[in-house]
């Protein structure tokens, strides 16, 4: 129980009543309420104390004098006061008057906990931590720090860099491609469906204080074979200007953020956490007295030092069921202390799987099996315990008459699905001291939500198939902080339940034609269907079966974009709440060759586009920044595939920003836009 100033008073208050003797105060027989002659008789006879008013506390009572004494304390309280307020109240504590307001805005540590409320960051204390390497390095004070944040949040809503940094890749074309959080990972030579032993590591968080821009590939790149050319841009503030000479040294660069690695297996793929250091290396080994199974291994390593991860109780973590393909195709989310993996595309009998480890203890900890008629496309943790999971079901026609004739699909359709899953934290379970006693068994993963999505039209006879679909959000809803790297730790952490959802639909059409569609949803969106991470519904049998959303309750809430949209080869597009595209249109409807390119950043912070309606509505117009709002409907008509006419976005306005250029592959984070060109022999 809160003890409260006023909880005090009234028990003060009721200690001076003295009640009636033993037997003498018997309920009124009707059970009606006593008159009150009899009552005040009563307390008469009983000498019973009247009950005193209770009186506001002293600094309950607005001052005679009108005198604010809240204004009135030194500033380093009022720090302390306001920096434990919410972002609502921190809001509505800036309409309350002039000086309030002021305090908010220019005291540095109250501005910066504002700025980041409203953009959905918190601070990582790991970056106010001195260097332990330059003891004459003082950490960021709070001022720094905002104007660091200030200036990059500026620079992406107007798309403006402050210099290009370009260099290229020597190494040969790889099949294995990563990016997170400024590390990029890629294959060194190989083809695909056969592991490659060399990986390259491309770090470019220390590249320094730049700013994205993208620029054409230099011309010796051109006239190289399976070479790259990345255009680094790290929104951070510099006023330097730029300095064409210095960026064209493109190898010095590459050398000092550059490192490969021979590993003595082959790595048939890999997945990356920069902010705890680590690196998952997979290796598929055949398993000795057959030939037509393989094991599949983890390797746990430190990025920084290509070692056995000093955290992991296990450095290597092997897949539950042996494997019968010597290829694989996995998906992989890293969060705080659990690792999960999908392993789909399985033939010979198999059904997709996702599998969750704690990372730290080698625990397998989650699984989850797709049922015959089901695929996991791919998926993403909506939160540290829960999955959503696109899906594709087979129907068959139960008054099917082909039944007997297998090469006849006539009777099947099939629809589009998100799944939702949850299950208990992965630090619930208490583990053994005893490295030798076996671990508790997995968790039972609790289906809680289905959420239909979008029809489309499948022929299987006209070359229509089903579409693929992928998932993606960066990062991942993580509740601790990045450590590493130690002197270059990123200051600013995404709040874990914010950003956007990115699921993309991939069509195939008779004559070649791809349509390719984007769907974009805030994470809010689905968060809302979880139940609460202490339920106890999730340790035991859901009693019932999960209810169905259909299509029309969340369209609203969600944008569907295409059949135009361009594909990336990667799938690092997505963070937080910014996605990035190529767009291109024809200038020329005669020649294919003549069109404008240009890359598109959209934004959809709910907070930030309302700031921009705020605008729009006081007459600001946004598109003089190069800021364009969309607030009505996205129409998508009922073309091929889609069965029918798709109405998205009533509730969900975003904003977005362009510049020229073009690009193979876009990355994207929080401090970076990265534009890669790829240069083939002709």
């Amino acid at each position: 129980m809160n003890i409260t100033p006023s909880t005090i008073f009234n028990f003060l208050r009721n200690q001076g009543r003295r009640g009636p003797p033993a037997g003498d105060d018997e309920p009124n027989p009707e059970g009606e309420p006593l008159p009150a002659a009899r009552r005040q008789s009563l307390d008469a006879a009983f000498g019973r104390i009247a009950p005193r008013p209770i009186l506001p506390a002293a600094y309950e009572t607005p001052d005679p004098s009108g005198r604010c004494w809240l204004i009135e304390l030194p500033e380093e309280l009022l720090v302390k006061v306001f920096s434990a307020l919410d972002r609502v109240s921190l809001a509505r504590c800036m309409r309350v008057c002039g000086t309030i307001h002021d305090l908010l805005t220019t005291n540095p540590h109250l501005a910066l906990q504002t700025l980041l409320s409203f953009s959905s960051l918190r601070l990582n204390p790991n970056a106010l931590i001195p260097s332990q390497t330059n003891l004459h390095l003082s950490p960021p004070s709070p001022a720094e720090l905002l104007a660091r944040l200030r200036d990059r949040l500026d620079r992406f809503d107007r798309l403006d860099p402050t210099r290009t940094t370009s260099m290229r890749m020597q190494e040969t074309e790889g099949s294995l491609y990563e990016y997170l959080e400024g590390v990029l990972l890629k294959s060194v030579g190989g083809s695909r469906g056969r592991p490659t032993n060399t990986i390259g590591i491309y770090d470019v968080r220390g590249v320094g204080a730049v700013q994205a821009a993208l620029a054409p590939p230099p011309p010796a790149a051109a006239e190289s074979s399976g070479t790259m050319t990345i255009d680094d841009q790290v929104f951070e503030n510099d006023d330097r200007e730029d300095d064409w000479e210095e960026m064209e040294e493109g190898d010095e660069v590459a050398e000092k953020i550059r490192r490969s690695k021979k590993f003595d297996f082959g790595v048939s793929e890999f997945a990356v956490d920069p902010g705890q250091d680590l690196l998952v290396l997979v290796e598929l080994t055949g398993r000795l007295r057959s030939a037509r199974q393989y094991v599949i291994l983890f390797h746990l390593l430190s990025l920084e030092t290509l070692e056995p991860h000093p955290l992991a109780r296990q450095h290597v973590l092997e897949w539950p069921i042996v494997h019968s393909r010597k290829e694989v195709s996995l998906g992989f989310q890293i969060c705080d202390d659990g690792m999960f993996v999908l392993n789909h595309n399985i033939r010979s009998g198999q059904y997709d799987q996702i599998c969750g480890w704690q990372w730290t203890s080698g625990r397998l900890a989650v699984t989850l099996k797709a049922f015959p008629t089901m695929t996991f496309e791919s998926f993403i943790l909506l939160s540290p315990t829960s999955l959503l999971v696109p899906t594709i079901i087979t129907h068959l026609d139960p008054e099917s008459t082909t039944q007997e004739d297998l090469n006849n699909p006539s009777d099947l359709s099939w629809t589009h699905h998100l799944h939702l899953y949850a299950f208990p934290s992965l630090a619930s379970i208490s583990l053994p001291d005893d490295s030798s006693e076996p671990f508790p068994p997995p968790h039972a993963v609790t289906h809680i939500t289905t959420f239909d999505l979008p029809e489309f039209v499948v022929d299987l006879t006209d070359e229509m198939p089903p579409p693929r679909m992928t998932i993606r959000t960066d990062p991942p809803p993580r509740h601790t902080f990045p450590t590493h790297p130690v002197d270059l730790v990123q200051p600013f952490s995404p709040h874990p339940e914010s950003g956007v959802i990115i699921i993309e639909f991939f069509c195939q059409m008779p004559a070649g034609r791809m349509p390719h569609y984007v769907m974009a949803c805030q994470k809010r969106t689905f968060i809302q269907y979880l139940p609460a991470p202490t339920s106890p519904l999730l340790k035991q049998a859901w009693p019932r079966q999960a209810p169905v959303v259909k299509w029309e309750t969340i369209s609203p809430k969600v944008r569907m974009f295409g059949p135009d949209m361009k594909s990336s080869n990667w799938v690092c597009y997505v963070y937080q709440d910014r996605y990035v595209a190529s767009t291109s249109s024809r200038r020329n409807s005669h020649d294919p060759l003549d069109y404008n390119a240009k890359i598109r950043l959209y934004d959809f912070n709910p907070l930030r586009v309302k700031r921009e309606a705020l605008h729009a509505s006081a007459g600001i117009d946004g598109e003089e920044r190069g800021v364009t709002l969309i607030t009505g409907e996205t129409v998508l008509r009922n073309i091929l595939p889609l069965a029918y006419e798709v109405r998205t976005g009533s509730e969900f306005p975003y904003t977005f920003v362009e510049m020229e250029g073009q690009a193979e592959v876009l990355l994207l984070d929080d401090e970076r836009l990265i534009a890669v060109y790829v240069s083939r022999q002709v």
